[in-house]
């Protein structure tokens, strides 16, 4: 197994309603602020529910997805009298849980009394509408510029806050995403991109104890292995002795009374469909034929739902087969990558026949 391998373990057994301008609230920052900052960037405006194109909805963003899952937004302020530079800052909600973080695009500057906007469709960060959110900007570093909280169930739809420069946050509606007072658009101005980043990678390092399955062949399994794992990455692994450039002090040691495989399993799966997205179908049968959740009873009932043939069989074939585009190959090596992607490292269920 190599060094510095991107971790991904999987451990048997392991169990590690307010009327435009309405005043809200006084804001108050719930971490600590940056206590020598030069700039005076700030949240100034943040949408949490964004009503869908059912109920008349307004696709701020304009990507042609209306509702929160795309136009919830948070927008940012230049209070300062110099455009800043805010390439690589970390917009973030609340602390140590919810959405992970994600870095503005490099080139982006905020003029002197200027907006920039970035929606979820971008930054992926859910704000939190039922148990309430902070919303956080912090410069490159991951120092605190500024912060902006709301309760929960408490945004009324189409309605944003909106932080003024006393700092009392206020609702209006609509919403004024990248512009500021007097100015009206149909969609938001001053868009930006921010990359999400994975929150979800252990800091420091550990090392789980269990029988080690490289997949490489039965004769390399070590039975009393040791996988050291430093910021999120393989950095080592051995069976008894530990290697003498491997310093552990203070690291602990994890038993997991169980089997440690490189990655995600897949045992059973006919990868070769998996080419389109997942079947938006509902179930044939009548109401008093379907399972107790709704569904289907047993594994040949699907097959004979009307809209197989034409949504999954053919899809299939026409791009595999060949009497017609014959790109198998190059079909599953975009299928292979949506595995990888997903997590599993190894696969069972490849194609065999024109037919399978």
């Amino acid at each position: 197994m190599s060094r510095r391998l991107t971790l991904a373990l999987l451990i048997v057994a392991l169990f590690l309603g307010q009327s435009a301008n309405t005043v809200l609230l006084e804001e108050t920052a719930t971490l600590s602020e940056t206590s020598a900052r030069n700039v005076d960037v700030r949240i100034s405006e943040i949408l949490v529910s964004a009503s869908s194109e059912d109920y008349n909805g307004t696709d701020w963003n304009n990507d042609g997805d209306i509702g929160s899952m795309s136009d919830q937004f948070i927008e940012l302020w230049n209070a300062g009298t110099e455009s800043v530079d805010v390439s690589d800052w970390l917009l973030d909600d609340i602390a140590g849980g919810g959405a992970a973080p994600c870095r503005l695009a490099w080139n982006t500057t905020i003029e002197a009394d200027g907006y920039i906007v970035i929606f979820r469709a971008s930054s992926r960060i859910e704000l939190d509408y039922w148990d309430g959110d902070t919303a956080t900007i912090s410069d490159s570093a991951g120092n605190l510029v500024d912060s902006l909280s709301f309760p929960g169930e408490d945004s009324f739809w189409d309605t944003s806050y909106l932080k003024g420069a006393d700092g009392v946050v206020s609702k209006v509606s609509p919403p004024t995403p990248g512009w500021g007072d007097g100015a009206t658009h149909a969609f938001a101005q001053n868009m930006v991109r921010c990359y999400g980043l994975n929150d979800n990678v252990h800091s420091d390092a550990y090392v789980l104890k269990g029988r080690i399955v490289p997949m490489t062949g039965e004769a390399d399994v070590i039975n009393n292995g040791h996988v050291l794992v430093k910021d999120g990455m393989i950095e080592a692994v051995w069976e008894n002795d530990v290697p003498s450039d491997i310093q552990l002090t203070n690291v602990p040691v994890i038993e997991t009374n169980g089997t440690i495989y490189p990655g995600l399993l897949d045992l059973h799966n006919h990868l070769h469909y998996n080419q389109a997205p997942l079947w938006d179908m509902t179930p044939h049968l009548s109401e008093n034929n379907r399972n107790a959740w709704g569904g289907y009873n047993n594994r040949y009932e699907w097959k004979n739902h009307p809209d197989y043939s034409e949504q999954v069989t053919k899809p299939k074939m026409l791009v595999h087969s060949g009497p017609y585009w014959n790109m198998e190959s190059q079909a599953m090596k975009y299928i292979e990558m949506k595995s990888l992607v997903g997590g599993a490292t190894a696969a069972q269920g490849g194609p065999s026949n024109p037919d399978d």
